[in-house]
């Protein structure tokens, strides 16, 4: 094993410094994956002028954004003056607002299938590094993304929390529990009932996972979304476990109240019934 730094030590003592400190470790995963020579050779972007940019330093621009927790492309603004993040992505200053905003809107279907791929290769070289993995765990969940706009696509949805329609997109995303690699995403209107695709979803990202898992070694933990008998019973006759949030009808209630529990955990107790 090559010798190199074993612990690290982040001091924040003084005024003045970054609070973005903690990117130098994502910095330096990036590097380990040569993640900007793949995006370079492994994506086909869309036509852009670069204005001393290559789209894939426009890309993890974004991408470094989103890990500092900053949110919306208006927020990357505070990153302009700072020290360190422009050294850490290799470029001279950090990209204006206007430009990252100006890329994303360049993206077509032919250009994102293209990320896309470029993602399952990544993630297909992440699980072999990982060596060969028996069981896997898939997290599947549906949810609303609130706006404040006309974006392209949005519409008006019912929010959960706040019980009112307002305009909004439905997206569905999963990944794999234990290692926290991204298996899907897909942005839907706001007015989509959450169960509509999930079923195709779920066989989309179950085919991600490597040859090596077996159907009886995977269990899906799925929310309201996907509580659907046309969801649930394929994936019981291809001999998926499953963990579904239930949705709470009031026969359902009713058989909830008058079940028997019996106590398998301190402090935890089941009930069986059909």
């Amino acid at each position: 094993m090559p010798k190199g730094p074993r612990k690290f030590r982040f001091a924040f003592e003084r005024s003045g410094l970054t609070r973005f400190g903690g990117l130098s470790l994502f910095q330096g995963f990036c590097r380990s994956l040569q993640i900007r020579r793949f995006l370079q050779r492994g994506v086909r972007w869309p036509d852009y002028d670069y204005r001393g940019y290559h789209p894939a330093d426009l890309f993890l621009a974004h991408m470094t954004s989103i890990v500092a927790g900053l949110g919306r492309i208006e927020n990357t603004q505070c990153l302009a003056h700072n020290g360190l993040i422009p050294p850490l992505l290799g470029l001279n200053d950090f990209p204006h607002r206007d430009t990252l905003r100006t890329f994303l809107l360049r993206f077509d279907a032919k250009s994102l299938r293209s990320l896309e791929a470029a993602h399952d290769k990544l993630r297909r070289e992440l699980f072999r590094r990982l060596g060969p993995l028996s069981s896997a765990t898939i997290d599947a969940d549906t949810t609303t993304l609130m706006t404040y706009g006309s974006q392209e696509g949005v519409a008006r949805g019912y929010i959960p929390k706040r019980r009112h329609l307002q305009g909004s997109y439905a997206p569905i995303l999963s990944s794999e529990g234990h290692l926290g690699l991204s298996l899907g995403m897909e942005l839907r209107s706001g007015n989509i009932t959450s169960s509509v695709g999930a079923g195709e979803f779920l066989d989309h990202v179950l085919a991600k996972l490597p040859s090596t898992i077996a159907a009886s070694r995977t269990r899906l933990r799925l929310d309201g979304g996907f509580y659907d008998r046309k969801i649930i019973e394929p994936l019981e006759n291809q001999g998926f476990g499953h963990v579904v949030v239930a949705r709470m009808y009031e026969r359902l209630r009713r058989i909830m109240v008058t079940a028997r529990y019996h106590e398998f955990a301190r402090g935890w107790e089941a009930a069986e019934f059909s």
